[in-house]
This record gives C-alpha cells, structure tokens and sequence, in this order.
C-alpha cells in the first residue's frame, strides 16, 4: 500500500487561520503539558480516542525548529507555535498517527475530523463551530469514510518492518531505493540543490540549503521513493512550500 497524498494540507491550514481569535499563548512546554491532559481527559474525548491516549504525548520544546512538529509518541512546539490551537492541530497528529497509521494522508478527513473533536472540547463550541464553517468555505474535508481505511496503529506496522528487515539489510534488498536516490541525485545536478538527511530525536529529516524558489527544503524523510516523490511534487509546484521552505505531508 502506498501512502496517501496529502491534497488539502494547504486549505487546512488557511482555514484554521479562524482560530486565532479563541486560542490563548502558551508560554512553556509545562503549560502546553497541563493545557493538553486536560482537553485529552475530557469524557467525550476519551470515549472517542481513550484506546489510542493509553500512551501519554510528550511536549518538547522544540527550539531550533523552524516548524511544529508531531509524530506518535510526541509534539515540537517552538516558542512562535506555543498557541492553543496550534498544540491541538500537533496533538491531533499524534492521535492520527496512532488510530490509523502512517498510511493515511497527514491532514485529510480523518485527521480533520480528529483535529474538530480536540477544538469543540479545548477551545469550545464557539471555536468549533467557527472551524467547521471555515473547513467548509475552503473545501476541507472532515467527515471520514466508513470503511476507507482499516485502523493500523503505528507501532504495529514498526514491529512488522523490523521483523522482516532481519534477513538481510533494507538498503541491499529494497533496489527501488536504490533507484529512487540516484534518479534524485540527478534532479539534484539539474536544479542546483545538494542535500542532506537529518535525524532528529528518532525522526529523519530531508533538508537542503537551497532549492528553486531561493528558499531552502525540509521534509519528513521515511524512505527514498517517498523523498523523491515529495522532491518532485514541490519541483512542480512551489507553492506547496511555506515561507521557511517546509513541506510535511
């Protein structure tokens, strides 16, 4: 199975924009620790995603980070990002991630609709119902599926990589990366962009100094054909990278 594209990343994100008039700062990660326990211990919250809150979601402070970050077991909030809902759209990563895996695409109805449920119940009705007019009026879709994807916790798929990875390693027996890397080091030669991969608290990172466009590039880095795939995505629309070049699907 390939990995969902994340089409409405970018619409999301100008939606939420409604929300900044409902969220209050939070100035350390012990406030963002004690703003989030209480959003995730309200009941309606835990009946709806208790099975997946089992594990706690740890709050780093995130400093040198351009961009807020999530992934299963925690978020990066650097201190420009330290607003409420800004610590919710990272937190309904986390939950996203473990419902329904690595899979599905980072910001599409699945995680909107998860991303809704922390808003009504931490920033209240008023900001929910804010949020669901703007989804609408930019053309976010919030409302999952039934039955489009099949709950794959992350960890679970973790434990089944390494297990089969055990024979031999990755690297010598997966060629399409192999592929994938030299088809990007050309594109590399062909627009002037050298790279570098990153590993930063257990995640990888693909970042450059420079990229078309004079800004650089920073994305998530889960496998060379996904990297390149990104590459060439952002080579063929600019626009799908922030002011600080960051791309995350």
């Amino acid at each position: 199975m390939t990995r969902q594209r994340d089409t409405q990343r970018s619409r999301l994100y100008k939606a939420e924009k409604v929300l900044t008039s409902f969220s209050e700062r939070l100035e350390t990660p012990e406030e963002i620790a004690t703003f989030l326990t209480k959003v995730c211990n309200r009941a309606p919250i835990q009946r709806r995603y208790g099975l997946h809150l089992r594990r706690s979601i740890e709050v780093h402070d995130g400093r040198r980070r351009r961009n807020a970050c999530a992934w299963v077991n925690y978020i990066k909030m650097p201190k420009w990002a330290r607003t409420q809902y800004i610590v919710l759209h990272e937190a309904a990563h986390s939950i996203n991630l473990r419902k329904h895996g690595t899979l599905i695409a980072a910001h599409g109805r699945e995680y909107a609709a998860i991303y809704l449920d922390l808003v009504r119940f931490g920033l209240g009705t008023d900001a929910h119902a804010a949020l669901k007019t703007s989804f609408a009026a930019h053309k976010v879709k919030f409302r999952p599926k039934r039955g489009s994807v099949k709950a794959r916790p992350a960890f679970q798929a973790t434990v089944a990589f390494q297990a089969a990875a055990k024979p031999k390693p990755v690297v010598r027996r997966d060629t399409s990366a192999v592929r994938a890397y030299t088809e990007l080091r050309k594109l590399e030669k062909e627009h002037g962009f050298t790279h570098r991969v990153v590993l930063d608290g257990g995640t990888s990172y693909f970042e450059t100094d420079t990229f078309p466009g004079g800004r650089p590039f920073v994305t998530l880095h889960y496998s060379w054909p996904d990297t390149l795939q990104r590459v060439k995505l952002c080579l063929s629309d600019l626009s799908l990278l922030d002011e600080e070049g960051g791309y995350t699907e």
